[in-house]
């Protein structure tokens, strides 16, 4: 058991350079890489070698490619809308609806921001969440709440990681949908009250525990329904967008929601990100235009080919584009230097990620899970999900690295439906508190407010409890939908 273990330091060595010893996210990933190598030589030399390291190294520039595709495009839609005061705008029009700002943003976490995220991917729903969080709760508590809002990762980009987990486990989406979704309920629960408590603790999770609660449960009931009866692609916009409404509804109905013609009108500032999606959804959704950019640019090959063009970064940038030659004075470099790093940070632990899985390190760890019990298997599966999706920064790369591996040891015990499911659930509420989406969060911050919300260490350890509470939640319920199931 001792070898397995040591196959996993790399992973355990950079975590905890980065939240014990604070250091920054790329000395934390050199650090894995460095005892990646050598974990690697000193367990199975042979597998140490330039084409290990080099397809390693293409699958990992080509996902880096990937992100900065988006990342860059929506650093410099974020800076002109800010600069032109825009997001100020549509913040100010959100407080200005007469709905308490606690349940407001209750509301925009669990509905309007999961939706947007679901819809796009990549993150870009926090070029939306954080200004307007930061204006509508302060920095130190939007920032974090903001973050807190990427736990709808496993159905992000419409629900990719969803549609490759169930190639990898060769199940029907749909079903793997609708059972993730059910089985991640608990975490979804956990979600709401570390928003509450985050936003203003004991008193806010007395006055409004209960409010997030139920908009829990109906997001998670809408996602079961959708991924179950219509499209497993569109559950998170659709069940996002159920509960933005039911929350808005339920304060109508308590009087509390009375917006003027003046206060709409300030949601103007939110049109630019509706024509970014209208744009999205020709992209994906019209078929010569989807092939055609699908085929112009390819990067990487074999099992991974990545389409720049095809990601949500060229609406971003259409639109970005559009913005700037409509004004004057604006300064490309400015977000593209403030990409530079989360893009940097990407490429680091992606690459971390992809060195340990060519070199066998992580089948090395995995095989050592196989004599296990059921009673460690249970807790295991959620764990090596969240462990996959925080690594990578990525639900769907959180999936290929541990899905199919976790899918066997279920199957030993008749069991591959369920552990398919939970750790489709897991990786996606891992990878929101991956080091590149707080990179990422920290960076979009910085062009909000001039001290840019919390430092990225201090984030890191907000995401890292964050997912350490909602791993707690989904292997209890795991354990007790096991229990019950049994019966």
């Amino acid at each position: 058991m001792l070898i397995p273990l040591y196959a996993l330091t790399p992973i355990a060595a950079a975590l905890a350079a980065i939240l014990v010893l604070r250091a920054g996210p790329l000395i934390g990933a050199a650090i894995g890489l460095a005892l990646a190598a050598l974990a690697a030589a000193t367990i199975e030399s042979a597998t140490l070698n330039w084409p290990a390291l080099g397809a390693a190294g293409q699958t990992a520039l080509a996902i880096a490619v990937s992100a900065a595709s988006v990342i860059v495009p929506g650093l410099i839609l974020n800076h002109e809308l800010d600069r032109r005061g825009a997001l100020t705008e549509a913040a100010e029009g959100l407080r200005s609806l007469g709905m308490d700002p606690q349940r407001c943003a209750v509301i925009l976490l669990l509905g309007l921001f999961p939706a947007l995220e679901c819809l796009t991917g990549f993150g870009i729903s926090l070029l939306l969440a954080v200004p307007v969080l930061i204006r509508l709760l302060g920095p130190a508590v939007g920032v974090p709440v903001a973050l807190l809002g990427m736990h709808i990762m496993a159905w992000g980009t419409m629900a990719l990681a969803t549609l490759i987990g169930a190639a990898l486990a060769g199940m029907p989406p749909d079903l793997l949908g609708a059972v993730s979704a059910v089985l991640q309920v608990p975490a979804l629960v956990v979600v709401g009250l570390i928003g509450i408590a985050t936003i203003g603790g004991p008193d806010a999770l007395r006055r409004h525990a209960v409010f997030a609660v139920l908009l829990a449960l109906a997001l998670a009931a809408l996602l079961h329904l959708n991924a179950r009866f219509l499209l497993v692609e569109t559950s998170g916009v659709l069940a996002g967008l159920g509960v933005a409404l039911l929350g808005i509804g339920w304060e109508a109905l308590r009087g509390r929601f009375r917006p003027g013609l003046g206060d709409l009108a300030r949601l103007r500032g939110l049109a630019p990100f509706a024509a970014a999606l209208i744009l999205l959804l020709l992209v994906r959704l019209v078929p010569p235009i989807a092939t055609f950019l699908d085929d112009v640019l390819v990067i990487g090959g074999g099992d991974l080919a990545i389409s720049p063009l095809a990601s949500p970064g060229l609406a971003l940038l259409i639109v970005a584009t559009i913005l700037a030659a409509r004004g004057s004075g604006f300064r490309w470099g400015v977000p593209l230097g403030r990409a530079i790093r989360p893009v940097a940070v990407v490429l680091a632990f992606i690459l971390l990620a992809q060195v340990m899985q060519q070199t066998g390190l992580l089948r090395i760890a995995l095989a050592g899970a196989a004599g296990l019990p059921l009673a460690v298997l249970v807790p295991l599966a959620p764990a090596l999900g969240m462990l996959g999706g925080f690594t990578t920064g990525s639900a769907v790369a959180g999936n290929a690295l541990f899905l199919p591996a976790v899918t066997a040891l279920g199957a030993a015990h008749g069991l591959a439906w369920d552990f398919a499911a939970i750790h489709n659930a897991a990786a996606g509420h891992g990878a929101f508190a991956s080091l590149s989406i707080v990179s990422l969060t920290v960076a979009i911050a910085s062009q909000a407010v001039p001290g840019g919300g919390p430092p990225v260490h201090v984030l890191a350890r907000f995401g890292l409890r964050s997912a350490l509470l909602i791993y707690a939640a989904l292997a209890a319920g795991f354990a007790l939908f096991r229990g019950l199931a049994g019966l």
